[in-house]
């Protein structure tokens, strides 16, 4: 009656240690922008500058000002370091503000990786971006990704769906990588899922790169992070290797017993 009770006890450590490897996530890098000291010494701004600004309520985000026209913005997260890409799981909340040019609305913003050389003009860039568009006079809200070359041209749209979004409305974006480097997309409202995208793949080979923000006119963003997919805990592989341990030991005991 013992042994079976401590052979199920023993069981139960390995399923919750297995299950607390799966919840677990290792994050490299976060900002929640309510700190301009940490993000201006933490970030790489290519151009133009961005400003901290004081929205509604006590929400203080990260905005680029950006003069109608420009062809774009990007800031690198973590000085520019370099992540391995697949397995990386990005998440960020973005606004896209009103445009100041009422007659040209078109504007997007959202998640950048580049890879390659950026001083010597050779990279590829794809760009995980939450977008509002003029269609016919209408604003048509969408969800895209797509890769583009090292001369600023768009390659290809890898991936693209409507999605219900307006302007100066927090959103929150999540794209992960898998081991095979396929790209899923999630863009949320608060915790209502709005729209996705899954089993992207890229037009080539993206091992490793920079991760940033980025942006064509004007957007906020809050609560950036960078993580890897579930890795185990110290306290995970702990009860892990303790509930093998028992295990392994129960079933010597019984093999030394016959």
């Amino acid at each position: 009656m013992i042994k079976r009770f401590a052979l199920a006890f023993m069981g139960a450590i390995f399923i919750l240690s297995v299950y607390s490897i799966n919840q677990s996530h290792a994050t490299f890098f976060s900002d929640s922008f309510d700190n301009p000291t940490y993000t201006n010494a933490n970030w790489t701004v290519a151009s133009p500058t961005w400003d901290f600004v004081t929205l509604s309520g006590s929400d203080i985000g990260y905005r680029g000002t950006i003069s109608v026209g420009y062809p774009g913005a990007v800031s690198f997260a973590n000085n520019s370091q370099y992540y391995y890409q697949n397995d990386l799981v990005v998440e960020t909340y973005v606004r896209l503000e009103t445009p100041v040019d009422a007659s040209d609305i078109d504007t997007a913003a959202g998640l950048v990786f580049i890879s390659g050389s950026l001083a010597d003009l050779d990279y590829r860039e794809y760009s995980v971006l939450l977008s509002i568009d003029d269609d016919s006079g209408a604003p048509v809200g969408g969800l895209s990704v797509y890769n583009y070359s090292s001369d600023g041209s768009v390659d290809e749209v890898r991936g693209a769906t409507w999605a219900n979004i307006i302007f100066d409305t927090f959103y929150r974006l999540r794209m992960e990588r898998d081991s095979q480097g396929d790209i899923d997309v999630y863009l949320y409202d608060n915790s209502t899922l709005l729209a996705s995208l899954t089993g992207i793949d890229l037009l080539a080979s993206f091992d490793s790169g920079m991760v940033g923000l980025g942006t064509d006119r004007s957007a906020t963003f809050n609560d950036f992070s960078i993580a890897a997919n579930p890795v185990p805990e110290p306290t995970s592989i702990f009860l892990l290797g303790s509930g093998l341990i028992g295990l392994v030991g129960i079933g010597r005991k019984k093999f030394f017993k016959k």
